[in-house]
């Protein structure tokens, strides 16, 4: 169920912020299999981040919370999912724009 809830939230937000979303893996690999979910939206600033995983924060505070705006919860429950399942979370640049989200977990796990 945690890795549903996880990978769910990882393409629900790639799909609300872009259009074009492309999910791959990676064989295991120094013990991790690395799944990469990226979207080719207006991406997230490197200062922001770090903010972003933090619970009830929203990229885009100004909009109102509808079909399309959460209440900022996705970034946070994809970290803490990651970090219980003793895998790793990072927000990458995608060129020429967008984000690409990685999650790298224990080979053993998946």
């Amino acid at each position: 169920d945690d890795m549903q809830r996880l990978f769910s939230n990882l393409v629900a937000n790639a799909v609300s912020h872009g259009k074009h979303v492309v999910i791959s893996a990676t064989p295991p690999r120094d013990g991790f299999l690395v799944v990469d979910v990226a979207d080719d939206g207006p991406g997230i600033p490197a200062d922001k981040r770090t903010e972003l995983l933090e619970p009830f924060v929203r990229g885009e505070p100004a909009r109102t919370v509808d079909e399309k705006g959460g209440f900022g919860l996705g970034l946070s429950i994809v970290s803490s999912l990651t970090e219980k399942a003793g895998g790793k979370l990072e927000l990458l640049d995608r060129a020429p724009n967008g984000l690409i989200a990685r999650i790298a977990l224990p080979a053993a796990f998946s």
